[in-house]
């Protein structure tokens, strides 16, 4: 149970700071009412019963590629990030697995997990086959194949 608090704090601190932070910022009454926002709307969408060591230790699913996938998809984020300047940092996931990140690795354990519990729905409702990756992230793919794609900022 603690560390379900711990981990609950964390997505909490990387969008607001910490509490001494938010505390000098805003008094103790701003403290209250961003604690009062965040929790109210994140306890809610905590299925106690799903939980297990992996939630807990906040692990993180990546996805294995092969050499040539890991440069295509390393190439794309340099594209990427070479063409807009105003973004800095790229997490790039395919089905709820990481398969690029440019964030540090606390960083992106936290933001990983606000990501797939909390922002993106679920789209892993199956184990992926390495044929049914390579298909859906080549750039042939069939136009009759549509890929839908999420993006957030901040």
């Amino acid at each position: 149970l603690s560390s379900l608090f711990l981990n609950l704090s964390y997505p909490l601190q990387l969008f607001n700071g910490t509490f001494s932070q938010i505390s000098k910022s805003y008094g103790v009454d701003g403290l209250r009412k961003r604690l009062d926002k965040f929790f109210s709307r994140y306890l809610g969408t905590i299925e106690i019963n799903k939980l297990d060591i992996f939630s807990i230790f906040q692990g993180i699913q990546f996805l294995p590629l092969d050499k040539y996938m890991y440069l295509e998809v390393h190439c794309f984020v340099n594209q990427v990030e070479t063409s807009f300047r105003n973004i800095q940092r790229t997490v790039f996931l395919f089905r709820d697995q990481l398969l690029w990140s440019g964030l540090e690795q606390e960083d992106i354990k936290i933001f990983y997990h606000y990501l797939v519990s909390w922002l993106l729905p679920s789209s892993s409702s199956s184990e992926l086959t390495s044929s049914q990756i390579t298909s859906s992230l080549s750039p042939s793919s069939s136009s009759s194949s549509i890929s839908h794609g999420n993006t957030t900022a901040g």
